[in-house]
Parts: C-alpha cells; sequence; structure tokens
C-alpha cells in the first residue's frame, strides 16, 4: 500500500514538471525567443530584387506598376510587375534613408524588391518589399527633370490600353527638349516618340528639320506637296522676324517674310501657307532663313528638300531650260534661254587678311568663275556673271573685316552657301557697264543660283 501511493507521487510529480516546461515553451514562443522565431529569418531571406531599374508607369491606392524595357539579340520586351504596398513595404533614397510614397510619382524610376511568392500572370503580381528611388535627371533649375518628362509623355498615351514602358529619354539641353521614347507590350515594333519642351513641361510637335535657328513641325522632308501646303515650326531668331523661299533649282516659285510669336532668345511657334503654281520639275527646296543686318546676307539657312505632285509640273523643254551645274563645289545656276552656248571662265579672286591694327599680315584666295555669254567677243565684251567661291571660314573672315577683297568699300554680296562653300557676287563687279550688264542684273534678282551638299548629290 505505501509502496503504491509512492508511485502515485511520483507520477505527479512527473507531470507537474512537464506542465511547467510546455507553459514554459509556449511563454518563449509567444515572446519571439523560441524556435518560431526563426520564421522572421525566413521572412527577411524571401526578399528578392526584382527590378535594376524600372519606371513606375502607374499608380493606383496600394499598388503600382513598373516596368522595364529590355533588348536582348535584337528581341524586345518588357518586364512588369504590379506590385502591392503595404504599411511594412520600406520607401528608400539610394543612400538607404526613408522618404515618403508620394516621393515616388509615376515617371520616377527606380530600384524593385518583392517579399514572397511571385504570381504568374502579366503583369506579374507580388508584394513590394521596398522601393529605392533613384537618381531623377535635370539639366538645369529651369529644366523640368526626367520624370516629369516621362510622366508627361505616358499621360498622353490614352489610345492604346496596355502595358508600357520607356525606352529611352534623353534631354537636348542647347534646344532644351526632352525626347521620351515610349514602347506598348503589344505593338514592341513600333516606338513612339514624344517630344517636350523642357522650359514648358509641354508636348511639342515633332521637329522634322532643325537648325540653331529653326525648328520645323511640318512638312516632312521629301514628302511630294501640292500646289499649297502649310510650314509650322518655331524660330529663336532677332526680334522674331526671317524669310523662306521655295525653289525648284531654276526659279524661285514663292517667297515671303513672316514673324514668330517671340523673339531670340526664347523659342516662338511660326505658321504660314506656302503657295506656287507650277514648278519645272519635281525637286523643289524650301529655304528658311535670317537676313545679316550688317550686309543683307543670308544667315541661319535651313534647306528642306521636297517633292512635287506630278500635276503640278510644267517640266521646261531642252530649248527653254538653259542652267550651270558644277557639281565640283554644289551650285547650280539658271539661265534665260538667250544664254544657250555660254562658256565658263576660271580665275582666282584675291584678298588682303588683316590684324587687329588692320595691318596685312597674309593673303586670302580662292576660285573665281565666269558664266561667259555666247556672243561675248574681244571686241565686243558683254557682262560676265562671275561668282566667287569662299570657304565658310574665308566667309566669316570676310563679315569680320579680316578679309578685305577688291578696292569697293562694300563686300561681296552672297548668292547661296552649302556645308562647305558660300558662293558670291562680287561688289560692283558691272562697274564698267558692258553690254548685256542690265540683262545680267536682271538674272540676278531671280536668285538663280541654288547650292546644294556635293557630297549628298554623289551618295
Amino acid at each position: 500500500m505505501k509502496k503504491s501511493k509512492l508511485m502515485q507521487i511520483t507520477i505527479m510529480i512527473v507531470m507537474t514538471a512537464m506542465l511547467a516546461a510546455c507553459g514554459n515553451k509556449l511563454d518563449a514562443e509567444s515572446n519571439g525567443s523560441g524556435p518560431s522565431a526563426s520564421n522572421g529569418d525566413a521572412s527577411e531571406q524571401s526578399i528578392a530584387k526584382a527590378l535594376d531599374r524600372g519606371v513606375v508607369v502607374e499608380r493606383n491606392d496600394g499598388s503600382l506598376l513598373i516596368t522595364s524595357y529590355q533588348e536582348q539579340d535584337e528581341v524586345a520586351s518588357i518586364d512588369a510587375y504590379s506590385l502591392a504596398t503595404t504599411d511594412e513595404t520600406q520607401w528608400l533614397d539610394a543612400s538607404g534613408a526613408s522618404l515618403t510614397e508620394e516621393r515616388f510619382p509615376v515617371g520616377s524610376q527606380v530600384e524593385v524588391w518583392t517579399t514572397g511568392p511571385v504570381r504568374e500572370s502579366y503583369p506579374a503580381q507580388a508584394d513590394a518589399a521596398k522601393l529605392i528611388l533613384l537618381d531623377d535627371q535635370s539639366g538645369s533649375s529651369e529644366l523640368i527633370g526626367r520624370t516629369q518628362a516621362v510622366r508627361t509623355a505616358l499621360e498622353a498615351q490614352t489610345e492604346i490600353d496596355d502595358v508600357w514602358s520607356v525606352k529611352e529619354a534623353k534631354l537636348d539641353e542647347a534646344n532644351q527638349r526632352w525626347r521620351v521614347e515610349l514602347v506598348a507590350n503589344g505593338y514592341l515594333d513600333n516606338p513612339v516618340s514624344v517630344a517636350i519642351d523642357a522650359a514648358t513641361g509641354e508636348i511639342t510637335q515633332d521637329t522634322l528639320a532643325e537648325n540653331e535657328a529653326f525648328r520645323v513641325f511640318a512638312p516632312k522632308p521629301d514628302t511630294v506637296m501640292n500646289a499649297s501646303f502649310t510650314v509650322e515650326g518655331e524660330a529663336k531668331v532677332f526680334e522674331a522676324a526671317f524669310n523662306w523661299s521655295l525653289e525648284d533649282g531654276h526659279t524661285i516659285l514663292a517667297e515671303g517674310h513672316e514673324t514668330a510669336d517671340g523673339g531670340a532668345p526664347a523659342w516662338g511657334a511660326f505658321s504660314f501657307q506656302v503657295s506656287f503654281d507650277k514648278a519645272s520639275q519635281e525637286n523643289m527646296t524650301l529655304i528658311l532663313y535670317t537676313t545679316s543686318a550688317k550686309d543683307g546676307s543670308a544667315e541661319h539657312q535651313l534647306i528642306i528638300p521636297l517633292k512635287v505632285a506630278e500635276d503640278h509640273i510644267a517640266y521646261m523643254t531642252d530649248s527653254q531650260e538653259v542652267s550651270y551645274d558644277n557639281s565640283q563645289y554644289g551650285f547650280q545656276f539658271s539661265l534665260p534661254d538667250s544664254w544657250k552656248g555660254y562658256t565658263i571662265v576660271e580665275d582666282k579672286w584675291e584678298g588682303n587678311i588683316v590684324n587687329d591694327d588692320f595691318e596685312t599680315i597674309d593673303t586670302g584666295t580662292g576660285p573665281l568663275l565666269s558664266i561667259r555669254h555666247p556672243e561675248w567677243t574681244k571686241d565686243v565684251p558683254r557682262q560676265d556673271i562671275p561668282i566667287m567661291i569662299l570657304t565658310r571660314e574665308q566667309w566669316d573672315m570676310v563679315k569680320d573685316d579680316k578679309l578685305y577683297i577688291g578696292a569697293a568699300p562694300i563686300i561681296p554680296s552672297e548668292l547661296g552657301r552649302n556645308s562647305d562653300y558660300v558662293f558670291a557676287l562680287p561688289a560692283r563687279y558691272n562697274f564698267a557697264f558692258p553690254e548685256g550688264f542690265e540683262e545680267v542684273e536682271d538674272i540676278m534678282k531671280g536668285n538663280p543660283l541654288h547650292a546644294y551638299d556635293p557630297k549628298a548629290q554623289g551618295q
């Protein structure tokens, strides 16, 4: 009996100890110090980087759509993640400092980390563990940054409901323009290019031709044009004033003077109508330019090649068409039918190069080509049409009073230019008033010289 009672007491002590041990284990787990606390480490280990550099393309309450344009072996694709954000999501800058969620608008570039499983779909669905804001490219305090430019471009894409991504975004700081190239997942081979004014943040039309003074949005170079068309663009010129001409290589089909809605240093918009009757061939050239206040010569020429619709061409017959084409220097000179059988006289011009004290320090020289009338004789010489050929550097020296050509107190008159040369008419070329000088004066009034790039013509 005593032995049985002793055994009962022993069993009760053992059970009490076991119950105490179980209670301690439960307390430890509830306090996070027991074995189940390792679940926190497992959660951290499940965090993974999804994108090195993505762009926020859409924001909704509690979620972000982030995409990254990829191109490998000339095959394009878009990585896309639809991310759920929670109170646990970390919003960081590149140094690891905390940011507010508002610092991640549409257009932001971010590094993406997810936690937990990634649900297979398109876009892929996951929970955002942390988002790291990457640097925003901008040119200066006066210009908008990349984020705003991309956001403006994305917000304009309302016709295609698809997953969009940014293929490229570049700032042309000199011309204060962002160009953003977007791609939709269903149209990977057809990117959309958006031009944005970096000063105002507004979308502008696509620039089809430009130089330091002009941007042209229409017409597109090499487009077939009818007898009337609109020219649209922007100009950055003194007092907003500029000129234009439409030529077909033989005659000036139309010309005019325009004013943009603002002058330099700002870009001012312009739009004007061009109308012509008939062109003599299928090619014509629209030229925008300003005139020099010093000598009236053409400056900042922007040349736009165009095509003529067939029903607006009146081809010249062989008996009508007389022209001199110089492919070495790159110009064509149109002449009336009476000059058929002309000859070319080759000579050279010479001038003095001076220093700041107007002392001659060197000699400048270049080709001088004269078109000679077929009726010219030694006994009865007729007026030649002299054409001076200067390099662009030489012409700048002439305009800067560093190169003096001839004894006349005025400089030669510019007839045209291409990328390498300036073609000019000597000052007082007709001072002797030989026979035919009036005819030559009339020819020159028609702007008969058409310059072109000889390298481009040879391609």
